[in-house]
């Protein structure tokens, strides 16, 4: 089952592209890259290694494998795809290299495999096997038996070339939803009507107290009809020098995410020691880094606070040690050191919403912005 890719899937380029369908969100990546005239200009981005990091933030899945190829002359070199094996969610694996691909003269087209493989076991295939294997399908209890590959958009040749870091996040859900109607309050029926249809999507009980109401579609996949809505947030990150401090950046990469506020607070402290507020496929700041002294966090780095919530509201809707987020995307704490740099990236359902298996709850991932140099 080969999902097509949203038409307005969120992946932008550095340079002039005549076939995006729309014009890109404008903090993410846009296509002329210039800044406001009326204000300082940023100072340049220092020169460094080349590099990639690839996050898994799809929503209904436990793990997700990513494929690459490569296209010369409008044709797909399926035999020349490479991806790494698979991502749990929340997730990341850096690229310092995409060997033998030239980004600057080639498209690449990314490809999400997911389902009949289980975490981990699909690095069992090449990328090239599982593309070019018949297109596979659902079982008639309607889960996946084979591999599903995902179509994700097409990023341009020249997005990646420059000696950059950036980061690709796969966001959305890749399967239809399985529920009939688009609201929550639509898809699960009162009481008395779960009662009287057993295929309904829940049961009640004489007193009709146990009626199973799915979660809201759009609260989770952030999707207005019930087809897969797969789709890929690129940014680049900033690796620019934050001296004796720790500079953080902001990246909204949720589907069923409005407008939120993420914000790093000293326990017991009186302000909050980073505030960002991003919108949908935003990076925020979108040039440079957010300062953040240590003596800022409170005793320990790990010892912050990290919140997520509505700008509108300063009522925290997701609310994590930071020494928890550092664990969770496989940063050690001890080995954090003043000038390192971060981002920090809003992933999965949106905040409050516990929707439990097979969908994952909102998140906040720290992503290294230079993985492969000392002061991150």
């Amino acid at each position: 089952m080969d999902a097509a890719a949203p038409v307005d899937a969120f992946i932008v380029d550095v340079r002039s592209d005549e076939r995006r369908a729309l014009p890109p969100p404008g903090d993410v990546l846009d296509a002329s890259d210039a800044m406001d005239q009326s204000e300082p200009p940023e100072p340049p981005e220092p020169p460094g290694r080349w590099s990639f990091t690839w996050l898994n933030g799809l929503v209904d899945v436990e793990s997700v494998r990513l494929c690459f190829v490569p296209i010369v002359a409008d044709r797909e070199m399926r035999d020349q795809a490479i991806g790494p094996a698979g991502l749990l969610f929340g997730k990341s694996i850096a690229f310092s290299e995409f060997g033998g691909i030239d980004l600057s003269t080639m498209d690449l087209h990314p490809y999400a495999v997911v389902g009949g493989l289980g975490p981990g076991a699909e690095g069992g295939q090449t990328c090239t096997a599982i593309l070019d294997a018949p297109d596979s399908a659902a079982g008639d209890d309607g889960a996946a038996h084979e591999p599903i590959v995902v179509r994700l958009p097409l990023i341009p040749a020249g997005t990646l070339a420059e000696g950059r870091s950036y980061l690709g996040v796969v966001t959305g859900c890749a399967r239809a939803w399985p529920y009939a109607d688009a609201e929550a309050g639509s898809d699960a029926r009162d009481a008395s009507d779960a009662g009287n249809d057993a295929d309904g999507p829940g049961d009640a009980d004489a007193t009709g107290i146990d009626v199973f109401r799915p979660p809201p579609r759009a609260a989770v996949c952030g999707a207005s009809t019930g087809d897969p809505n797969a789709g890929l947030v690129l940014v680049r990150l900033s690796r620019r020098d934050v001296g004796a401090s720790f500079g953080f950046q902001a990246v909204h990469a949720s589907a069923a995410i409005a407008a939120a506020r993420v914000s790093i607070e000293r326990t017991g402290g009186s302000a909050p020691a980073l505030t960002a507020d991003i919108g949908p496929y935003q990076i925020v700041p979108r040039d440079g880094l957010i300062a953040v002294p240590q003596e800022d966090f409170g005793p320990t780095v790990g010892s912050a606070m990290l919140r997520v919530a509505s700008p509108a509201s300063t009522f925290p809707a997701l609310t994590v040690p930071f020494s928890s987020a550092l664990a969770a995307s496989d940063i050690p704490e001890a080995g954090l050191a003043l000038g390192d740099r971060f981002s920090l990236v809003l992933i999965g359902a949106q905040p409050g919403q516990n929707p439990g298996p097979p969908w994952n709850a909102g998140r906040i991932v720290v992503i290294r912005n230079a993985p492969f140099t000392l002061g991150n």
